[in-house]
């Protein structure tokens, strides 16, 4: 009798467990955000780094079909995409179910310091493929030189859902794809060289995801305001930030906070408050940083908040 029952009990628990990213997550279309830091070392002249956010804004066309437009801007000391300022390099587009295709801007498209493609007919290129099995090798595209063969197929948590994560090797090295964010270093790490060089994905945001990369040291993401309602910066500020055990928040715009969450550093949602006052007492949460959300309706803030003592 025992029998009966321990082995439908361990085919359900195996179910579940591969079932968890069975949902695919496609690319954003609309609006999405990516915060890369890349580095290269110029011996004897030491290392140097710079910040590039990527993001979607509006859609073009080519031969009838439609792309999303990535933009890539290089702030200094800011979190703040500078759109009038920033650099178009290319559009994506997702076809036959599951594949991402990257249209570059230029014949030579310069995506990060140590990134870049010589493309010459500006043709368009296979990004990804999220429909990959197990044991599967292919080719990918031309630029990244050489066959990749799937590893492992497992699932990641990203906010309170699981997506698929894919890993690949390819010459040694082993690269992680995770199903609608990309490759964990970049948008485009796949094909990028990482000789004394690299590219480190620091955070994903589109209007329902946060992803904070998880080798992000010190939490450099961009500001992100989403919904039909277009709020200032300016007109909501968290204060202080670095915060001991108290927050204050100061909302000149005067439309009411329905709720204020705070996720930490690998997006699991660590506390919540609903109709919060304009000082929250946060003494018990522990010292670090945090993702604060602001919700007002259809309007959500998202920004990096510190806690020390």
């Amino acid at each position: 009798m025992k029998k009966a029952i321990l082995l439908p009990l361990a085919f359900l628990i195996i179910f579940l467990n591969s079932s968890k990213a069975q949902q695919y997550y496609p690319f954003q279309t609309d609006t999405a955000k990516w915060s890369v830091t890349s580095w290269v070392n110029n011996y004897p002249n030491g290392f140097s780094y710079e910040t590039n956010f990527y993001f979607i804004n509006g859609d073009t066309l080519f031969n009838d079909l439609t792309y999303s437009k990535i933009y890539r801007n290089n702030p200094l000391f800011t979190n703040l995409i500078d759109t009038a300022n920033s650099t178009y390099i290319g559009a994506l587009r997702e076809a036959n179910y599951k594949h991402i295709y990257f249209k570059p801007a230029t014949v030579n498209q310069i995506f990060s310091m140590h990134c870049q493609i010589n493309n010459s007919n500006l043709d368009e290129f296979l990004l990804y493929r999220f429909d990959v099995v197990l044991g599967e090798e292919f080719e990918l595209n031309e630029f990244v030189g050489g066959t990749l063969e799937v590893l492992n197929v497992d699932s990641v948590l990203v906010d309170t859902y699981y997506r698929k994560l894919i890993r690949l090797g390819i010459g040694g090295i082993n690269v992680e794809w995770i199903e609608g964010i990309g490759e964990m270093t970049s948008l485009f790490g796949t094909f990028c060289p990482m000789f004394e060089s690299g590219d480190n994905l620091l955070c994903y945001e589109d209007p329902g995801t946060f992803y904070f990369g998880p080798l992000n040291s010190y939490g450099r993401c961009t500001d992100f305001v989403v919904g039909q309602d277009e709020i200032s910066r300016a007109d909501l500020v968290l204060y202080p930030n670095p915060a001991g055990k108290t927050v204050h928040i100061n909302n000149l715009d005067g439309r009411p906070i329905s709720q204020i969450l705070f996720y930490d550093q690998l997006g699991h949602l660590v506390w919540q408050l609903t109709n919060p006052s304009e000082s929250i007492d946060v003494s018990t949460l522990r010292t670090g940083m945090y993702i604060v959300e602001l919700a007002s309706g259809n309007f959500r803030y998202r920004k990096k908040f510190i806690i020390e003592r």
